[in-house]
């Protein structure tokens, strides 16, 4: 089994529904069980033949890609195919072509007639299983490494991997639970172990069969599921951020825009190892605005008084019913973040207003008054009267309410902001950027399309640091580029993801017009690439600042770059007349931010990670008893606790701007979750340097 479980295993997911980008899509109000999937796959070709920026071919090549995302879709963890069958179902590959294309369909029904048969074997072994202890001395030693899994060779061996899988899973789920209780490490012993481990086995035996009886009786159908994930698997071979939804998708994707009633502000999903995760935070809700919460934590504890609700992987349903349930008006979320920490977040149920300002901005004080403002996402009205505007003009209101506290500096925080409407990140370009074009676009013609904000002057003109990390990406990254290549601000921070495409989604019309509607499906295709107003491309280079700090998120390997079947970066040759500000002289400004960062435990710290994280790769742990699996775990949670303990507290004190505090006053729970995030604010180590970094340019300018 994987030990990379235990640190990053809830961020292993999908980054498609984190990284996003300009979207449209035309909904449909009809939803149809059957599907007639032989002709979805022609439509889904023609549309990703005729709208891809960069199709691929249809030939062999694809249709080795297209089994192997598909496996990896299906089967992530490798516990429902043995070598045996995918060696015999790779015998369709060579028909695959006419598969793509509509012309024959042998593959999804072969294939899911094997995983029927053998997840209905899989929980057959768990119920035969479900009395049977697991040991604190194991028969035969359990290997855990970094290595990436193979798939069982036969049925004997993904039988052999079904029992690992149980007892690897009790053994974690016994650590989670004596950490959320706070138990002692030397309390966490045989019998403590023994004492757990009947109740821990039946959750998790609960959970295993949850997943397989979920996918057996998908509420689209088992057949039609594992055809829809096949037609996805299709359009990720074109590129990560190209996919294919299903009716039931499709609803599902459309139903999480909507705001109406009462909620914490939160979706929930499941990764492709079964977590559950956090999907997207709602725009103006109390989860977007506590600053703490982002597409991908791993969600471990859901408290409502003297109710609990402890999360084992597949318990998406009774995690969404306990949200859903009328009575809890206020929880505590226990959240497992990317880079294994944990975090505790109180939040209220409330009615979410978009028309509530949702940009949160405060004061750093201390010799220097200066503005912080973060953005977590690129939002936009819905409405076509406000289209373009909304999410900027928020950030325009915050910086007007800053620059009547009369500061000197601006600090704009991007980090993990996945992006969101490439119409606002030109309209908040505008604020910074008195006129001018800010970058280019490209379809499959590759002919590039100038872009720029409409509307002349700025809201503000003096100094500016755009702050980034690796999960900033798609419109975020081109806003830091525009501004970059305009000298308008100093980039801080890490490379970032390394998204310059845009996506559409369309729906996968009938092949004649007179023809009725067999489906509500839709493609969702990358149209466009994006190019900095240079000719260059942030895609798979990502932005890279202008002072670098280090990142732990680098050294996870998540970005763009790493993604299968990724486009590769290229450039357009367009000479696009702009005119620079002078550049700010960085020299000087970079050398004392080095020195500052070596002289800080935090940031040596965040290095000796990043080299762990990156050298693991060797590491193997050999688990033969009880024993040996708690001290792997202490092990790495001392070397993970080193980055739990990054803080460090800033000189200058974080206020809110005397317009905000006027509102908080009057609502004692957002001024509790104000509270809260002031003091992160005021232990951020990257925002602390980012501080230093803003007086050396103010003091450079005078």
């Amino acid at each position: 089994m994987d030990l990379i479980a235990i640190i990053v295993r809830s961020i292993l997911q999908d980054l498609n529904r984190f990284i996003t980008s300009l979207l449209f899509f035309i909904p449909c109000s009809c939803l149809f069980a059957q599907t007639d999937f032989q002709k979805e796959a022609a439509r889904l070709t023609e549309i990703i033949s005729t709208r891809h920026v960069a199709p691929p071919t249809i030939d062999k090549q694809l249709s080795k890609k297209v089994v192997d995302l598909f496996l990896e879709a299906i089967d992530p963890s490798k516990i429902y195919f043995s070598e045996d069958d995918v060696n015999r179902l790779r015998e369709h590959e060579a028909q695959m072509v006419d598969e793509l294309k509509g012309l024959q369909w042998r593959f999804v029904p072969a294939i899911t007639e094997v995983l029927k048969k053998n997840l209905e074997n899989c929980n057959r072994f768990l119920d035969e299983n479900r009395n049977v202890n697991v040991p604190t001395i194991l028969k035969q030693p359990l290997e855990l490494s970094y290595a990436p899994l193979t798939r069982p060779s036969n049925e004997i061996a993904l039988q052999s991997r079904w029992k690992k899988m149980v007892l690897y899973s009790v053994y974690l789920k016994v650590m989670e639970q004596a950490g959320i209780d706070s138990i002692k490490a030397s309390a966490v012993n045989d019998a403590y172990f023994l004492k757990l481990e009947p109740a821990i086995r039946e959750k998790v035996i609960k959970a295993e069969q949850r997943k397989i009886n979920n996918l057996l009786h998908h509420p689209e159908g088992f057949e039609n599921h594992v055809a829809s994930v096949f037609l996805n698997s299709y359009a990720l071979s074109a590129d990560p951020h190209s996919g294919y939804f299903g009716s039931a998708a499709m609803e599902k994707f459309m139903s999480s825009f909507l705001a109406e009633g009462f909620s914490f502000g939160i979706d929930l999903q499941e990764d492709k190892d079964g977590a559950v995760v956090l999907g997207r935070i709602v725009p103006g809700s109390q989860a977007w605005r506590s600053g703490q919460l982002n597409p991908g934590d791993k969600v471990m504890l859901i408290t409502s008084g003297i109710k609990r609700l402890e999360i084992v992987g597949g318990d998406l349903q009774e995690a969404e019913d306990f949200l859903k349930d009328p009575s809890r008006e206020t929880i505590e979320l226990l959240v497992r973040k990317p880079n294994g920490t944990t975090r505790t977040v109180k939040l209220r149920k409330e009615k979410v207003a978009l028309e509530e300002n949702v940009v949160r901005s405060y004061v750093l004080n201390e010799e220097k008054k200066i503005g912080y403002i973060a953005l977590p996402g690129f939002y936009s009205a819905p409405d076509e009267k406000t289209e373009g505007l909304r999410c900027a003009n928020d950030v325009a209101k915050e910086i007007i309410k800053l620059k009547k506290e009369n500061i000197e500096g601006l600090i704009f925080d991007l980090r993990n902001n996945g992006g969101g409407s490439l119409q606002e990140a030109l309209s908040m370009a505008g604020i910074f950027i008195e006129e001018g074009p800010l970058g280019m676009i490209a379809d499959k013609t590759g002919l590039p399309h100038i872009v720029k904000d409409n509307n002349r002057g700025t809201v503000y003109d003096g100094p500016l640091i755009i702050l980034v990390n690796g999960f900033s990406a798609s419109a975020s990254e081109f806003l830091a580029a525009a501004l970059q290549d305009y000298n308008r601000a100093v980039i801080v921070g890490s490379t970032t993801y390394g998204k310059a495409t845009a996506q559409v989604i369309l729906p996968l019309a009938p092949e004649e017009k007179n023809e009725k509607a067999s489906s509500a499906s839709f493609a969702k295709v990358t149209v466009n690439r994006i190019y900095r107003v240079t000719g260059k491309t942030a895609q798979e280079r990502g932005v890279i600042p202008d002072i670098v700090m280090p990142d732990v998120i680098k050294a996870l390997k998540l970005a763009e770059a790493y993604q299968p079947y990724h486009l590769r970066a290229d450039s357009v040759n367009k000479k696009v007349f702009f005119t620079k500000l002078p550049p700010y002289p960085l020299a000087d400004i970079k050398r004392k931010s080095v020195e500052r960062m070596a002289k800080s435990e935090a940031f040596a710290k965040t290095e000796n990670l990043v080299r762990w994280l990156a050298a693991r790769g060797d590491e193997k742990v050999v688990i033969s008893t009880w024993k040996d699996f708690v001290a792997a775990s202490q092990s790495l949670d001392e070397k993970l606790k080193a980055f739990d303990d990054l803080r460090s507290d800033a000189k200058f004190k974080v206020t809110n701007t005397q317009q905000d505090q006027h509102v908080l006053s009057a609502d004692h729970f957002l001024n509790e979750m104000n509270q809260h995030y002031l003091l992160e604010l005021q232990t951020d180590y990257y925002l602390s340097e980012c501080y230093s970094i803003m007086k050396d340019l103010i003091q450079q300018a005078k």
